[in-house]
């Protein structure tokens, strides 16, 4: 019987899932500002928020709007969410 060690985790690390998965550990060692230029808090992290925008240019999205409202249906929500790992839309 073969063993499969390094080739099922090289396997993972370069699937769809597996390279977002890389990216967003990068993205989270962005350190984040608490509050906007208004002085608001935001409530959105900086790597859910590139997270958003990577999503956004690899679907293709025409517009932030057309982006905006796909994310309107429950469906199309739900694989975002899982696809990507934003936990705030």
């Amino acid at each position: 019987m073969l063993k499969r060690g390094p080739q099922n985790k090289e396997k993972k690390l370069l699937s769809a899932a597996g390279l977002l998965r890389e990216v967003r550990k990068v993205f989270e060692k962005i350190p984040s500002i608490r509050t906007n230029a208004r002085g608001r808090e935001r409530n959105i992290s900086v790597a859910d928020s590139l997270m958003s925008a990577l999503a956004m240019f690899s679907l293709k999205s025409p517009s932030l709007l057309a982006f905006d409202q796909a994310l309107k249906d429950p469906v199309i929500r739900h694989n975002y969410r899982s696809f990507t790992g934003v936990s705030q839309v």
